[in-house]
């Protein structure tokens, strides 16, 4: 039986992320014993990601259909010999994934996972010759005790913080074949190895880590080997990330709601099945839809919500991720304000060039005084949130249709009307030359509000990356990577990065 556990993992520090959802990273286990506990602890330990496992029964099952696949990252830790049931549609599906630029990492004993698949070796660049499947030169696993562990590049993003030579005592794999194109980030002078033993490489439109490490707690409790684990899954994802995309004009920063969500207004579809919106957008029993949810409720042409909440970028906006999404069944997507109301949101400090909010509101409309606070003061703007049945014109230059023209459904599932609601986009028109650090949002007037997320784009700026302790022995690292700024590990490791490092795009 499949073993689906998801967990979200909270930032140490209160910054907003680049992203409204962390990385989404898919661990798939199976077919080889481990330390689960361990394992999972490790990954714990890793912040701005939501980790799902799955523990496979054949191998396969994650590439028998990928049309609505949900991850940034795939972690392989599974070993499935003989093997044989990775068919042609499963590999096709595989390789879709690593076209759209899902990243890949691929750890330990998963090198051993699809062995009669030549084209594997060339994705994770490596063989693992198994007396199972080759019968000469075969590949060797041995536990020598301690051995040094070496950094081939100290000024690699994954290699960032990590002592230049470590001990690690666990399995070590030996006599492997390598493809060419790997770059070697971690080696060992050992003689049960060939050397390599963590490399990155290129295939298609992923990224690719891989590393022969990570058969017990001797690596998965090492701060070496788990911070290089954390920080390979933080490059390996495409654009640093879901939500994380740099463009012409910097970084696109979708900002962190979390505890301020607490409206599930969209109806979203699960596992085939309806999930009925809770609380309704105007307070008379009204909500949206995703598109999916709208053709299940017997709509052909549904005139209804993107089914992952993700607005693609036009003039008016980058691109928008909110909160509301079918593989979401249960979380809120929404923070609602049926009276006077003050929240507000941190902000990735940065200068921003853009900045636009996400609002409806329902039973007239709302009054917002938005303020702005940078590190050296404060702007406010003063906003109207149309009642939700009204269409913003094209020449307004502070409010945009985010989504236009939506039906509306009861709980119920039943259609009430068929078009003409409005989800608006507001612009807020940032101060370029000062570093915005949070957003104050104060309700004034009557009206349902519905403040569905903010979404900026930070101006292009020098790649750095620091460490910098939190004190009581703990330290995270922190990271500004082709403009964005991410919160990465809180772990308290032997050695940390003291100095910025520049790097050119």
């Amino acid at each position: 039986m499949n073993i689906i556990r998801k967990i979200i993992l909270a930032a140490l520090i209160p910054i907003a992320m680049c992203s409204s959802l962390p990385i989404r990273v898919l661990v798939v286990t199976g077919g080889h014993a481990y330390d689960k506990p361990r394992f999972d602890a490790m990954f714990s330990g890793f912040h701005g990601m939501q980790v799902t496992y799955r523990e496979l029964a054949s191998g396969v099952e994650i590439f028998e259909d990928v049309s609505d696949w949900k991850y940034d990252v795939l972690v392989l830790y599974n070993k499935h010999n003989p093997g044989e049931a990775l068919t042609e549609k499963h590999k096709r599906n595989f390789l879709a994934l690593l076209d759209k630029g899902v990243g890949l990492l691929c750890l330990h004993h998963a090198t051993n996972a699809y062995p009669t698949w030549p084209e594997y070796a060339k994705i994770i660049g490596v063989t693992y010759r198994s007396p199972a499947y080759f019968t000469t030169n075969l590949s060797t696993f041995t536990f020598p005790g301690p051995v040094t562990m070496k950094v081939e590049d100290t000024q690699d993003p994954i290699m960032q913080g990590i002592p230049p030579a470590f001990q690690l005592d666990d399995e070590i794999y030996g006599n492997v074949a390598f493809e060419t194109g790997n770059k070697i980030l971690l080696s060992t002078s050992h003689p049960s190895t060939n050397g390599p033993l963590s490399w990155t490489r290129k295939y298609r439109n992923a990224k690719v880590f891989t590393t022969l490490l990570g058969h017990g707690p001797g690596s998965f409790d090492n701060p070496g080997f788990s911070r290089m684990l954390g920080q390979a899954i933080l490059e390996i994802a495409p654009c640093q990330g879901y939500a994380c995309m740099e463009g012409t004009q910097g970084a696109t920063v979708q900002f962190e709601m979390g505890g301020l969500l607490n409206a599930r207004p969209v109806t979203t579809v699960s596992n085939g099945k309806l999930v009925p919106w809770v609380e309704s957008l105007d307070g008379t029993g009204s909500g949206e839809a995703t598109m999916a949810a709208g053709k299940l409720m017997g709509d052909a042409l549904p005139k209804a919500l993107p089914d992952d909440g993700r607005f693609p970028a036009n003039d008016r906006h980058p691109e928008v991720l909110l909160h509301f999404s079918n593989s979401d069944a249960t979380g809120k997507q929404v923070h609602r304000s049926l009276a006077a109301d003050t929240f507000s949101l941190p902000a990735v400090p940065g200068n921003y060039s853009h900045l636009s909010v996400f609002c409806m509101s329902g039973n007239g409309p709302s009054s917002l005084n938005i303020k702005l606070i940078y590190q050296d003061g404060m702007e406010i703007r003063n906003v109207v949130v149309p009642d939700w049945y009204t269409q913003i014109a094209g020449s307004d230059t502070t409010r945009y249709n985010l989504a236009q023209d939506l039906a509306k459904w009861n709980q119920a599932n039943q259609k009430m009307e068929s078009d003409h609601h409005y989800l608006y986009g507001l612009s807020l028109s940032p101060n370029r030359a000062r570093i915005l650090t949070r957003m104050e949002v104060i309700k004034t007037k009557p009206g349902v509000l519905t403040f569905w997320g903010a979404t900026g784009s930070l101006q292009p700026r020098a790649t750095t990356v620091r460490s910098r302790s939190l004190g009581g022995g703990e330290s995270v690292h922190s990271a500004s990577l082709y403009g964005t700024t991410r919160n990465l590990l809180g772990r308290t490791l032997p050695a940390a990065v003291g100095e910025p490092i520049v790097r050119p795009k």
